[in-house]
C-alpha cells in the first residue's frame, strides 16, 4: 500500500444518502461487491448483494469504504477501480502511468488486464489501510422497548428514527420489529452503544412528549369548557387610577383573591395598562358585588380652616370614629390647601363624604350654642360681684362699737377677734393658705380718747 489512499478526505453523507451497505471481498479477483447487511447469526453475516441474499463468512466482509474527495494517484501505488461493464464492483489495481486527468491501472486479480480510467472511478485501495482484524467487525443487538406507547410511536415515525440514530452511531441495520416491542441494531460495537443510548433518548423524549401531549389534550378541553362558561358569564370593567392599583391588588394578590372568593366570581383581572379591572361572574349580582370591593376611589373634599379641628377632633377622635364606622381606608388632612382627603373602595368614601357632611351640619349650631354660654356665663359673673358688693356694710355694722362704753363693746360671732372655744386660736394647718383678712376698723363716735388710735 501507499500514501496517496490517506489523500483522500472522508466526507460524512446526507441523512437521506446514506445506505447501510458492506462490501463483500473476493480473495481470487481481489475485488469488493458492494451489498446490505440483512442479519447475523454466529460468524455468518447474511447479505443482500442485489442478485439475492447470501450467508458470508464474516472474514469476507467489510465496511463500505467512506466516500472521499478527488485525489491523484502516483506511479506504482495501488488504488481500486471500477471496471467498464462492471460499475458496481471494485478492483486492486496498480498505477502503471498518470498523464493529464487519465491513470492507467494494471488489475491485480485473476482476470488481469489493464485500462485506462479517470476520475470518479478510481479511489484509494480502502483495505490496503484499513488494520487487520481478529475478531467480526459487525455484531447483533436487540434493544427491547419497555413502553408499548414508545414503540408504538416508532412504528409510526421510523424513518425518522432511522435517519437520525443511523447517521449518527453508524450502524448498518436498524429495524424496528412490528409485533414485539424490540429493536433490532446490526453494526459495530461502539456504534450499536451509539444507536442504544440514541433510542434510549428517542425513547425518554417520546414518554415526555405523552405526557405533555396528555396535559396539552386536557388544557385543551378545560380552556373550551373555560370558553363556553364565560361566553354564558357576565362581564363587567371599570377603571381604576394608577396609584390606587396596589389597593386593589392587594399584598400578593390577597385583595383580588379574597374579593373573588366573597362574591363568587370566575375572573378577577387587573389590566395594568388601562389602567382598569374586569370582572367575569355568573350573574350580574355577583360581579356588581365584587366591583363593591374592588372599585378603589379617591376624593378630596375642601373644607374651611375653622372646621378642620372640629372634624378631627378632641384627640383626633371624630377622625378615628370616621375611620372604624365608614371603613375607609386612608384618611388625612391636607392642610396648606385646606382639603381633607379620602381614599377607599367607593361605597366606603361615599358613606364618609355623608358622615363629614352631617358632622359638619353641627358646627354652626355648636358655636352659636357656646357663645350663647359664655354670655350667660359672664352675665351670672356681674350679678354675683354686685350681690357681694352689697353685702358688705351690713358686716361691718356688726363689728361696731358704740360710743358709750368702747371698752365693754361686745365682739361679734363674726369679729375677727373672737377666739374658739377652749380660749385658744385655731392653728392653721401646715401648708394652708392664710386667707387674707380685711382691715378691721371700730366705729367711733365723738371725738378721739386721749392716747387711743
Amino acid at each position: 500500500g501507499s500514501g496517496e489512499s490517506f489523500a483522500c478526505s472522508a466526507s460524512m453523507p446526507a441523512k437521506s444518502q446514506r445506505a447501510p451497505v458492506v462490501e463483500v471481498v473476493d480473495d481470487k479477483a481481489l475485488s469488493y461487491t458492494p451489498g446490505t447487511l440483512k442479519d447475523i447469526r454466529q460468524s455468518k453475516y447474511l447479505i443482500d448483494l442485489g442478485g439475492g441474499d447470501q450467508w458470508v463468512d464474516w472474514q469476507r466482509v467489510r465496511e463500505a469504504a467512506p466516500p472521499c474527495t478527488e485525489f491523484i494517484p502516483q506511479p506504482d501505488s495501488i488504488i481500486e477501480v471500477r471496471k467498464a461493464g462492471a460499475e458496481e464492483v471494485w478492483f486492486e489495481a496498480k498505477v502503471k502511468s498518470v498523464k493529464g486527468g487519465y491513470t492507467v491501472a494494471v488489475f491485480l486479480g485473476s482476470g488481469g488486464g489493464e485500462e485506462i480510467v479517470e476520475w470518479p472511478h478510481f479511489r484509494p485501495a480502502y483495505s490496503r489501510v484499513a488494520p487487520a482484524r481478529s475478531r467480526p467487525p459487525f455484531v447483533k443487538q436487540v434493544f427491547q422497548l419497555t413502553d408499548s406507547r414508545v414503540h408504538e410511536w416508532f412504528k409510526a415515525n421510523e424513518q425518522r428514527v432511522v435517519s437520525d440514530v443511523v447517521s449518527k452511531s453508524k450502524v448498518l441495520a436498524f429495524e424496528v420489529d412490528r409485533d414485539v416491542h424490540q429493536i433490532k441494531l446490526l453494526g459495530a460495537e461502539k456504534a450499536c452503544a451509539t444507536a442504544k443510548m440514541l433510542i434510549e433518548l428517542h425513547g425518554k423524549h417520546v414518554g415526555d412528549m405523552a405526557r405533555v401531549h396528555s396535559e396539552r389534550e386536557q388544557l385543551s378541553a378545560k380552556l373550551q369548557h373555560e370558553r363556553e362558561r364565560l361566553t354564558a358569564s357576565f362581564r363587567l370593567e371599570f377603571p381604576v387610577d394608577k396609584e390606587l392599583i396596589g389597593l386593589v391588588v392587594g399584598k400578593g394578590g390577597a385583595t383580588v383573591r379574597s374579593a373573588q372568593k366573597a362574591a363568587g366570581v370566575d375572573k378577577v383581572e387587573v389590566d395594568p395598562d388601562g389602567p382598569r379591572v374586569v370582572i367575569v361572574g355568573p350573574s350580574q349580582e355577583s360581579i356588581e358585588a365584587a366591583r363593591e370591593l374592588l372599585e378603589f376611589v379617591s376624593r378630596r373634599v375642601p373644607v374651611e380652616q375653622e372646621q378642620i379641628g372640629w372634624l378631627i377632633g378632641k384627640g383626633g377622635r371624630t377622625f378615628k370614629e370616621l375611620q372604624e364606622k365608614t371603613q375607609v381606608t386612608r384618611l388625612s388632612i391636607d392642610k396648606a390647601a385646606g382639603q381633607v382627603v379620602l381614599v377607599g373602595t367607593r361605597t366606603a368614601v361615599d358613606s364618609a363624604l355623608a358622615y363629614m357632611d352631617t358632622h359638619l351640619q353641627y358646627l354652626s349650631e355648636f358655636e352659636h350654642e357656646a357663645r350663647e354660654s359664655e354670655r350667660l356665663r359672664r352675665e351670672l359673673r356681674g350679678i354675683t360681684l354686685q350681690e357681694e358688693d352689697e353685702m358688705l356694710p351690713d358686716r361691718s355694722r356688726s363689728l361696731q362699737i358704740t360710743r358709750e362704753d368702747p371698752e365693754s363693746a361686745e365682739v361679734t360671732r363674726d369679729d375677727p377677734r373672737r377666739l374658739p372655744a377652749g380660749g385658744r386660736r385655731a392653728r392653721r394647718p401646715v401648708g394652708a393658705r392664710e386667707r387674707p383678712r380685711r382691715p378691721w376698723r371700730r366705729r367711733e363716735q365723738g371725738p378721739r380718747r386721749q392716747g387711743r388710735r
